[in-house]
């Protein structure tokens, strides 16, 4: 299934249109993790405030792969994660609207009268926006993640808003193949 996914969006939209994408997008900036404390015993939900990095190269103006890292630390808390995965893109009246799914590892730290600390496989799904502000410079309106992942012996699921500025080095573009 996830191949057939890659092959449409490496494949089918060229077909149809002209596209403009970054062939190198750098993402930095805030990020908001809701944290599923509950699930480790706490009376609630947890908010952990933090920042987020990424870069992805993309191949098409429609497919790339990214690598995103991120910190998010609260009371009691803290999770960090690195993750790598496949990433499509559409891009329409210059707005850059995005998803990805990453997959990699997670770290979560629990710090009340004793530290408890783990790793673990994570899964995300995502998307978000990306507006432009200069040539080389968008602003990321919101990126969601849906973050899945089995630390400290329980499921996570965790779901994280970002946003920041997006730096593009290069240009990729697609001519259309047949006048309509």
């Amino acid at each position: 299934m996830l191949v057939l996914l890659v092959a449409w969006f490496v494949l089918s939209p060229s077909f149809l249109f002209a596209a403009e994408a970054p062939r190198l997008q750098v993402f930095g900036g805030y990020s908001r993790l809701q944290f599923d404390s509950k699930s480790l015993g706490f009376s609630s939900n947890t908010g952990l405030n933090g920042g987020t990095g990424s870069a992805a190269f993309n191949l098409t103006p429609f497919f790339g792969v990214k690598g995103e890292f991120s910190v998010e630390s609260g009371p009691n808390l803290r999770s960090r994660d690195w993750l790598f995965g496949p990433q499509g893109m559409y891009s329409r009246w210059g707005v850059l609207f995005f998803g990805h799914v990453l997959f990699g590892k997670t770290e979560t730290r629990v710090s009340t009268t004793v530290v408890a600390e783990d790793n673990a496989r994570a899964t995300v799904f995502g998307g978000g926006v990306d507006i432009p502000v200069l040539r080389r410079l968008s602003v990321r309106a919101i990126q969601v993640d849906y973050m899945r992942a089995r630390t400290l012996g329980v499921d996570q699921n965790d779901v994280k808003f970002s946003t920041g500025v997006v730096f593009h080095l290069g240009k990729l573009t697609t001519a259309p193949k047949h006048k309509l």
